[in-house]
């Protein structure tokens, strides 16, 4: 997800993210909106979205994230040592 989120930044772009449907619900119709399949979701031409960040950059963000993660407080046994 966060791969995925980092795009606009590296100036790349689709189309058609979301489908609006309509689902039956709690006896009426309701509208809905999902997200569509990354297959159906065409990449918009190059120069849409203005790049940010290079590809390097972008490499390297998503492994000081992974590691955030990984290291988060709430995701340590020790919340109390973790938070000293």
């Amino acid at each position: 997800m966060i791969e995925r989120s980092q795009t606009r930044y590296r100036g790349i772009a689709y189309a058609y993210k979301f489908e609006n449907t309509k689902e039956f619900r709690e006896d009426r119709w309701v509208a809905a909106r999902k997200r569509a399949p990354l297959e159906q979701q065409p990449p918009l031409p190059e120069g849409t979205v203005e790049r940010m960040i290079s590809d390097e950059l972008a490499a390297k963000i998503a492994e000081v994230n992974e590691i955030m993660v990984q290291e988060a407080s709430r995701n340590n046994k020790h919340e109390v040592t973790a938070l000293l």
